[in-house]
């Protein structure tokens, strides 16, 4: 593998990442491989300036020696100018739903992805699959689709979501197992339901509806967003 201007401190970074995508492509070999870069979310950054903040920054940046890594696999490059990976990696196999997919991250929104038959999302840390199982241990749900509402009322912490209905899952999460993940779902079995919810949630729901709102917009993926595909070595 080469590792070009890598400061000793990120070397350990890159050669794990080299040693997990070797054993992405020995439990998940595929015909085609593509490395998604990050950008910035400017939509959700204008929404939601405090998006992400709070991440710590890194001086080095690892793209050009995780690229020379990927060039031996004869990996392509997907971006979006304007958004972030998951968004990009959503709008890449909405394009492409008929071809069969692994996405290998450890990222839980990309777990919304496992709703598309075509799909599976591998979690190279721990070396499986996601299935029932784990979104049952993760969210107490059992619909992939139910992970964006969970998020837009229990908020997202490594994306600096806040949370707006702190201990009232009880009263919650039956409404939302209910729905059928979008957030008009919600609001359609709340109102039918809304005199069997307790003061408290009443008064949570009533006072912080922009805010489920706003939640909501952040967390769920976007299947629309513009990309571009290039072949390893592009550093863009």
């Amino acid at each position: 593998m080469k590792v070009e201007a890598c400061p000793a401190t990120y070397t350990g970074h890159v050669d794990f990442f080299h040693q997990k995508l070797v054993r992405i492509l020995q439990d998940a070999p595929c015909h085609e491989y593509y490395f998604v870069m990050d950008k910035k979310p400017m939509n959700k950054y204008r929404l939601y300036p405090e998006y992400k903040k709070g991440r710590t920054k890194i001086e080095f940046d690892p793209k050009p020696a995780t690229i020379s890594s990927l060039m031996e696999w004869g990996a392509k490059v997907i971006w979006s100018e304007d958004n972030e990976a998951d968004d990009c990696i959503a709008s890449y196999i909405a394009e492409n739903v008929d071809k069969p997919f692994c996405v290998a991250s450890t990222d839980k929104d990309l777990w919304q992805l496992c709703d598309i038959p075509s799909v599976r999302v591998y979690n190279f840390l721990k070396g499986s699959f996601v299935d029932k199982d784990a979104l049952k241990e993760a969210y107490d749900l059992e619909e992939y689709t139910h992970i964006k509402l969970h998020k837009a009322l229990w908020g997202d912490p490594s994306d600096n979501v806040p949370n707006v209905a702190p201990r009232l899952q009880k009263s919650l999460m039956p409404i939302i197992k209910q729905t059928d993940g979008t957030l008009k779902g919600l609001w359609d079995k709340l109102d039918s339901g809304w005199d069997s919810l307790n003061p408290k949630a009443q008064a949570v729901i009533s006072m912080n509806k922009d805010k489920i709102q706003l939640n909501y917009e952040l967390v769920k993926l976007n299947f629309d967003c513009a990309f571009n595909v290039g072949h390893a070595g592009c550093t863009r």
